[in-house]
């Protein structure tokens, strides 16, 4: 019998040599002890690292004659303290103990699946072998009988010699399966940076990553939080395993979030590690404070939960799984699934790259139209044209306020250069450096234009098929025109009203409020103060925006201006058209200021930019234009000739009737009654057989 024992011990020592595999070496030890004693089930408990829990290892059952597929049924841990197995950390010795007195100390029991299979085999007893190195308690060997398990003293000997090898080949077993674990598990984290990398939707990259976490070990449930310090931007989303899809989200809402301030005040406490666990007695409080982890538990059996942190440079994530299981995940499962934190902030610090850079494009794309219009402003219109008294007093009422920071109303007939005001306004703020954004409110539909201002979110309404930018925060720190305010829709008035008095909106199909820094500077052609008496119009917006209005004069109220504005515009256009237009006739240039421009300063660019085109010399022609005007102006006027043209006609009578004599007895001025150097003025100024030169 004692050569038996040693020629076990010497297949034991030989096993223990050549065998690194768990589950090769739990076979052959339990194999060579079932010479030693007859047992339905064996296994192996391992101390966690901390000392504060025994794991049921993945691979650490053995059922004599049948397959080890049976193991992943115990993959389980249990808490030292209070637990029926306190007593093999408190004084480690080979001990029996009934299956009965261990689940009545239990305060979790087992799974239903694990009673199930004790109760087929008729498990009675259970056998404790401490495992020692150097005195230190690594696990224990445990043995499932269904008996009490009779042992003589030269079995519990030969027990007593094995026990050492044993633990030193376990613990070397499980270094050697840890390091292969962590070599995997670093392979895949990259194979999954790169897989992640490429993805730049938001939705699809939280999905893919939900899903790659659900395949960890006995996860059931993923909750994310992240935030980003650059966008100051926070993402809560949560995910339940499914069978179908992998993963599938939960909707949250306000009432059922995620307890972030709760969960991470208990990883306050826990200073020395960067998790925590909610086993199901903790689990049990956190539902009382959570509404969601009652959710989750009511609906999909989550009893027990990890919840890990990583903050890098003020990005945050937060992660949370969750498993049915009550006595939560293994070590090896906690230590891979915080493992994963580097790489997921890693990935989504290249998403939340992406989305600004993509964000930075769409805005330099919006604002690029802006900028061509600026350019062109600041180009055309450097300076306010004119000198008239009329353009003084608008000239000094901009510098008045531009640097007051105040909203401005500024009211005109169309043509009248409103947006000219606005932009000096803007150029002579403490806002230049900013974007000067200008909207139409009556060139576009109704139901568009609550989308231009505040922008929308993907999905808000049909058509909607990404986020869109509204021109308040575009134009966040600088000026905003909106032209014809008078048309902004009465539905859309109040928002309006709160953007003016808040500094805040939300974009449509979003619930976030955001601020912005935009001075609002409006136009109208109407007159807001009937249109409020008529309803159409709020009586608060109307005196919110009309704090310090500013009448743009029509044309016709200061034609001084018109020589300057004709100098301007020949030269723009005989630039642009390529033709060095030099002179203008001075009875045309009269006529010119006899007009009465109802269309304003832009009537006046359009008639001298189609002059430029026509004109063949260095000489402006202007006559077909102008009879087309004098000609409407007439048929406006019930056919009444002007007293230019009257005189003109008279004059070139007078001419032909003294055979173009000017001065002597038969001369024109002696048949007008007019003195021949008087004659000579008159006929220059009104143009006749005389030009004059454009100059400034």
């Amino acid at each position: 019998m004692k050569n038996k024992n040693i020629e076990l011990l010497l297949s034991i020592n030989e096993a223990i040599a050549t065998i690194y595999n768990n589950r090769m070496l739990f076979d052959v030890i339990f194999e060579k002890l079932q010479m030693i004693f007859k047992f339905k089930m064996a296994g192996i408990l391992m101390l966690d690292e901390e000392k504060t829990n025994y794991e049921l290892s993945m691979s650490g059952y053995y059922l004599p004659g049948e397959e080890s597929s049976i193991d992943q049924l115990f993959h389980e841990k249990m808490p030292i303290e209070e637990s029926p197995f306190e007593f093999l950390t408190n004084k480690p010795e080979i001990k029996v103990v009934t299956v009965e007195s261990t689940m009545n100390a239990m305060e979790i029991l087992p799974t239903d699946k694990i009673l199930a299979l004790l109760n087929k085999y008729e498990i009675t007893h259970f056998l404790f072998l401490p495992l020692n190195i150097e005195g230190e308690l690594i696990g224990t060997l445990i043995f499932l009988f269904s008996g009490y398990p009779e042992l003589n003293k030269e079995n519990k000997e030969l027990l007593n010699d094995i026990l050492k090898p044993i633990a030193i080949a376990v613990s070397n077993s499980h270094m050697y399966e840890e390091m292969e674990r962590q070599k995997l598990e670093k392979t895949m984290r990259l194979e999954l940076v790169s897989a992640f990398i490429p993805i730049k939707n938001r939705e699809k990259l939280f999905h893919v990553m939900a899903n790659e976490i659900s395949k960890q070990k006995d996860v059931f449930y993923i909750g994310l939080n992240v935030k980003d310090a650059d966008l100051n931007d926070s993402i809560t989303i949560c995910f339940i395993k499914d069978d179908k899809f992998g993963v599938k989200k939960i909707p949250i809402d306000n009432n059922r979030d995620l307890p972030i301030l709760t969960l991470k005040s208990r990883l306050i406490e826990s200073e020395h590690k960067n998790y925590v666990e909610y086993v199901w007695k903790e689990f049990q409080l956190l539902m009382e404070k959570s509404a969601h982890f009652k959710y989750l538990h009511e609906h999909y059996e989550i009893s027990s939960a990890l919840y890990t942190r990583y903050v890098s440079a003020g990005d945050e994530v937060n992660l949370i799984v969750g498993q049915k299981n009550k006595s939560g995940f293994l070590g090896w499962e906690i230590e891979s699934i915080v493992s994963l934190l580097p790489q997921m902030a890693v990935i989504l610090k290249n998403l939340f790259a992406f989305e600004q850079i993509d964000l930075l494009r769409k805005r330099l794309e919006e604002e690029k139209h802006y900028l061509i219009d600026e350019i062109k402003l600041s180009g055309e219109f450097h300076e306010m044209i004119g000198n008239s008294l009329e353009m003084q007093s608008v000239q000094n009422k901009i510098k008045q306020v531009a640097a007051l920071d105040v909203t401005v109303l500024i009211d005109g007939e169309t043509g009248t250069g409103k947006e000219l005001i606005a932009y000096a306004i803007h150029n002579l703020s403490l806002r230049s450096g900013g974007p000067f954004i200008k909207l139409n409110c009556a060139a576009l539909p109704p139901q568009l234009i609550e989308s231009e201002l505040f922008g929308h979110e993907r999905g808000s309404f049909t058509g909607a098929i990404e986020k869109r930018i509204g021109k308040f925060e575009l134009a966040n720190g600088g000026t905003i025109f909106l032209d014809e305010i008078g048309e902004l829709p009465l539905e859309l008035q109040a928002k309006f009203l709160r953007v003016l008095q808040e500094k805040e909106f939300e974009r449509i199909g979003g619930q976030a409020t955001h601020k912005t820094n935009v001075r609002v500077v409006a136009a109208t052609n109407r007159n807001l103060q009937k249109e409020v008496e008529k309803g159409l119009f709020r009586k608060d917006l109307f005196f919110r925006l009309n704090v310090f209005p500013i009448t743009a004069p029509p044309l016709n109220k200061r034609l001084d201006d018109i020589p300057l504005l004709l100098k301007y515009f020949v030269e723009k256009y005989s630039k642009k058209i390529g033709k060095p237009i030099m002179s203008i006739k001075k009875n045309e240039l009269e006529a010119l200021m006899q007009y009465n421009w109802p269309g304003n300063v832009r009537e006046l660019e359009n008639v001298i930019e189609r002059a430029v085109i026509i004109s063949n010399g260095p000489d402006l022609v202007l006559e077909d234009i102008l009879r087309n005007k004098t000609e409407i102006k007439k048929d406006e006027s019930i056919n009444l000739k002007t007293l230019v043209e009257v005189e003109k006609e008279h004059i070139i009578a007078a001419l032909k009737a003294a055979n173009g004599q000017i001065t002597g007895e038969k001369g024109a001025a002696k048949i007008l009654g007019l003195n021949g150097k008087t004659l000579g003025t008159k006929m220059r100024k009104l143009g006749i057989k005389r030009t004059v030169s454009i100059t400034g």
